[in-house]
């Protein structure tokens, strides 16, 4: 089928400002080579899904400006090479910040 598990040597998404809608896949995981995923400004209405720390080279991981709801996955501390995390603009996301996202030493930008 058309599954985005099939790009498995993807190393960039950059789906900005498309008004693409949905959930996240879960399928996601499986983009083990993806480093830069730029999903801002859509209307993608889920919950971070917590296959997403699965993605071990990704280093930018910006989620701003969609519906994203619930609580972001204690997981993605498992990111060791993320730089730059932005999840501003989602109304929806409730709970504290993970802790494991403090222990990132790569990190050098959260925006929320």
């Amino acid at each position: 089928g058309d599954k985005i598990s099939n790009l498995s040597s993807l190393r960039t998404i950059s789906i900005t400002k498309n008004q693409f809608s949905g959930t996240i896949s879960t399928d996601i995981s499986s983009l083990k080579q993806l480093e830069n995923m730029y999903a801002e400004s859509n209307k993608i209405r889920s919950s971070i899904p917590t296959e997403i720390a699965l993605m071990e080279n990704i280093r930018v991981l910006d989620l701003s400006q969609n519906y994203l709801t619930g609580e972001i996955p204690q997981d993605v501390g498992n990111l060791k090479r993320l730089e730059y995390f932005a999840l501003s603009g989602n109304g929806g996301l409730s709970g504290p910040l993970p802790s494991s996202l403090f222990e990132l030493k790569s990190l050098q930008y959260i925006y929320f």
